[in-house]
């Protein structure tokens, strides 16, 4: 026997660098594991404080409903992290097609600010807010970002940039068609108009009625245009479709103001004063104004 060695003590050290290394492992995921469980409870927490506002049930803050000034986003988690740092007058349009009923609780409002993502999604949000509702200030989230993941201070600071809708389509580079003001220039005929909406929204039809709201014919969306050229005497045009530039032509070979009624608006139409178009949310969404004050 030349040698003896009690590999005891050995394997302890390995055993006690191992443990260390668990240890210092387990440090290292403990904080942030417990922050993301605080976090989960928060937002069950949060979730309970929301209601919904509108036929639509749109998610908002507690305190959207009573609150003169309103900020609008695109989804509930938004509202969600705007309210984990206190800003609790909040309402979601729920996504990129904004609902009519939103601009029943916006025309209450003192003062409606927009705060979108910053991208794609949020210029198209910001182009539909701009088409049919009310909005006074428009703020983004830094861009590639979504305002649900932004933090206290990156929230603040994007409030507080906040510029007039103007100016904001203008950074957007976002053009956008001048809508009819409903209620002056359709006057009592809104009230015959906006049954028509209902009658094809959804069928890919048209209506085409005459200065006298006598109607002309009934036709596929498909047909409109080609019919409209052979109809010199059609006003208004009411149909489940976009309202492109060449119907906007069509229209402008007459003289006397004409209509366009359609499910939304082309891109970068160009009007002549006689031609006005809106869309039909607009339309229902100034009938419901018109008769909440009745």
């Amino acid at each position: 026997i030349e040698k003896i060695e009690d590999v005891r003590g050995e394997k302890r050290k390995k055993i006690v660098e191992r443990a260390r290394a668990i240890l210092y492992e387990w440090e290292k995921q403990k904080v942030p594991m417990e922050t993301e469980v605080i976090r989960e409870l928060e937002e069950s927490v949060l979730k309970a404080k929301l209601i919904e506002l509108g036929p639509d049930k749109l998610p908002a803050g507690p305190d959207a409903e009573t609150a003169d000034e309103v900020i609008i986003t695109e989804g509930r988690a938004d509202v969600i992290n705007l309210m984990r740092y206190g800003y609790r007058n909040v309402i979601a349009v729920g996504g990129v097609k904004v609902p009519a009923s939103l601009q029943k609780i916006l025309s209450k409002k003192s003062r409606v600010i927009a705060f979108l993502d910053g991208d794609r999604g949020g210029d198209m949000i910001l182009r539909e807010l701009s088409q049919n509702f009310k909005v006074d200030l428009v703020a983004r989230a830094p861009y590639g970002k979504e305002v649900e993941e932004l933090t206290a201070k990156e929230i603040s600071e994007a409030l507080e940039a906040a510029v007039p809708l103007e100016e904001a389509l203008k950074r957007a580079r976002i053009s956008v068609t001048p809508t009819v003001d409903t209620k002056q220039l359709l006057g009592d005929i809104l009230e015959k108009i906006q049954p028509l909406v209902g009658e094809i929204e959804g069928n890919l039809m048209g209506i085409v009625l005459d200065k006298d709201m006598n109607e002309l014919f009934r036709v596929p969306v498909s047909e409109l245009a080609q019919k409209l050229s052979e109809t010199p005497q059609f006003k208004y045009v009411v149909f489940d479709g976009v309202i492109t530039q060449r119907l906007v032509d069509i229209a402008a070979a007459r003289d006397e103001d004409i209509f366009l009624i359609g499910a939304r608006l082309g891109e970068n139409l160009s009007l002549k004063p006689h031609i006005h178009v809106l869309t039909m949310d607009k339309l229902r969404s100034e009938y419901a104004s018109e008769h909440s004050q009745n």
